[in-house]
């Protein structure tokens, strides 16, 4: 007899909390990109339709990779040990796609319960918006810089695989009535972000996201004067 699926591994609560503070508030921006690669993994594994062993297979892997993520981040070669895990532990970063009914804003089936709702808010919601475009703001990062013009790019990935696997219409509602009324940018330039995580390809996501940050970046330098 075929041995039953084996039950999907959960990540270690502290795991993905310091993954997701990692992509949220790191220092470094290259060490926040590294984070939401592994996240943007976690997403591709975790939220969508699978059949059974392939969930439980690609559940325990990516568990594995949030815990090892996490200690890497408070060891003193934390960014140079997060780089080599994404190849080795998570595979190619995935790329986003804008195909199927995810991409409709409809909620896909889960391998890890309420995975879904917690990438919404925490990954698309805090990581990719609301602490992304805060850093813009404090000055934390130069728009300039090709550090942060990575960083950017990858947070309109994850953006991007998140309204696709994750529901689109609970990602454009938390970043539309939550998140971005609290950043002060003008509405113009919310609604063209809005617009192009909904319909845009990840460039146009990367490219609203940088008039934003360079505004709030702007902003805040004619504040200091």
């Amino acid at each position: 007899m075929p041995s039953p699926p084996r039950p999907a591994a959960a990540v270690p609560p502290l795991s993905l909390q310091a993954v997701t503070e990692g992509a949220s508030t790191h220092v470094d921006a290259g060490a926040r990109r590294t984070c939401l690669q592994i996240l943007e993994r976690l997403i591709t594994d975790w939220c969508g339709a699978a059949a059974p062993d392939a969930t439980a297979a690609g559940v325990e892997p990516a568990a594995a990779a949030a815990a090892t993520a996490a200690t890497s981040l408070g060891s003193p070669n934390g960014l140079g040990a997060l780089q080599g895990l994404v190849p080795a532990a998570c595979g190619a970063p995935p790329r986003a796609s804008t195909s199927g009914a995810d991409a409709a804003g409809v909620a896909p089936p889960e391998a890890l319960p309420g995975f879904c709702a917690y990438a919404v808010t925490a990954v698309g919601g805090r990581a990719c918006v609301g602490e992304l475009l805060a850093a813009g703001a404090r000055g934390a990062f130069d728009v300039r810089d090709a550090g942060c013009a990575a960083l950017l790019g990858e947070a309109a990935i994850a953006l991007k695989l998140t309204h696709e696997r994750c529901g689109g219409a609970a990602l454009l509602q938390h970043l539309g009535g939550g998140v971005l009324p609290g950043t002060g940018l003008p509405s113009e330039l919310t609604s063209a972000l809005l617009y192009a995580v909904q319909s845009g390809e990840p460039k146009d996501v990367k490219d609203a996201l940088r008039a934003a940050f360079a505004w709030l970046q702007q902003a805040a330098g004619s504040a200091r004067r």
